[in-house]
């Protein structure tokens, strides 16, 4: 069984809004121990390109819709398929009519729900800023690939800065590429 896992998207229609904060990821398991946390920053330029750097783990820079896995271990890049701004399940998403909405961590967030590929099952929701486009906190199940639960990640988005134009530095890649 695959799990659907959703990374931060920005929508098209968001690229405008320059955005960094601090970004933590947990990850539990089934009976609730912290089995991993990592601390890093997500920045977005004006012109959309977006970087999310992990402590000590490998982080994504988007530039130009083409997204790379940047390793600070080994100081090296290379390209990865992932969803981008223009071609992802979130680009221009709109709520529907009837989604859930709260505030969290100051900004409007509608629920988005998480489902499994396999078995199309909700295994967790993602909070997604309705003004910015960025995914602000999720919680969702992790599952190996013969069904069975490994875990639980909680992934939160604090400190949010709009309209603070990251240090260009950030969209960096490193000098080599694997």
């Amino acid at each position: 069984m695959k799990t659907l896992l959703l990374f931060t998207l920005s929508g098209v229609l968001y690229a405008e809004t320059p955005i960094v904060a601090t970004v933590t990821h947990t990850m539990y398991s089934p009976s609730g121990q912290i089995l991993n946390q990592v601390h890093g920053t997500y920045a977005r330029s004006s012109s959309g390109n977006e970087a999310t750097h992990m402590a000590g783990a490998p982080g994504h820079i988007t530039l130009g819709g083409k997204v790379y896995e940047v390793n600070p271990a080994s100081n090296s890049y290379h390209g990865v398929n992932l969803p981008t701004a223009s071609s992802g399940p979130l680009a221009n998403f709109a709520p529907p009519p009837g989604a859930a909405t709260r505030v969290i961590n100051g900004l409007n967030c509608v629920a988005v729900p998480v489902r499994d590929q396999a078995t199309q099952r909700t295994i967790g929701t993602v909070w997604r800023s309705i003004d910015y486009g960025v995914e602000v906190h999720s919680e969702f199940d992790v599952y190996n690939p013969n069904g069975t639960l490994i875990g639980h990640m909680v992934r939160d988005m604090s400190n949010i800065q709009t309209g603070i134009e990251p240090d260009a530095r950030v969209f960096q890649l490193p000098q080599k590429a694997n």
